[in-house]
């Protein structure tokens, strides 16, 4: 994981008041499992740069996003249960998994 990357979760983490969890897999991947788990070729996990976390309420999920936007996290992705957070250098973007 990159340091700075990693710096700026934990002050989110402290920022949220409630553990963060990353998800199995959620974390840094090698090319050979991001291609397992279906992830996409330049995968944000492969250079360090993202994490998927897991939500237990809307309002865990708010404050996750709400500091992601504050601490210039740009992309976000939503399921029911995790919150994709990386770090990019390109405009935001976001999306919701199915």
């Amino acid at each position: 994981m990159q340091l700075a990357f990693v710096k700026t979760l934990q002050t989110i983490r402290e920022e949220a008041d409630f553990p963060m969890v990353i998800v199995e897999g959620g974390g840094y991947r090698c090319p050979k499992h991001n291609k397992k788990v279906g992830g996409k070729k330049g995968s944000r996990h492969i250079k360090g740069l993202a994490v998927d976390v897991k939500f237990h309420s809307s309002r865990e999920m708010y404050r996750l996003l709400e500091l992601a936007f504050k601490y210039n996290l740009r992309g976000i992705g939503i399921n029911r249960t995790t919150i994709h957070m990386d770090g990019r250098d390109s405009d935001g973007v976001g999306w919701h998994y199915y």
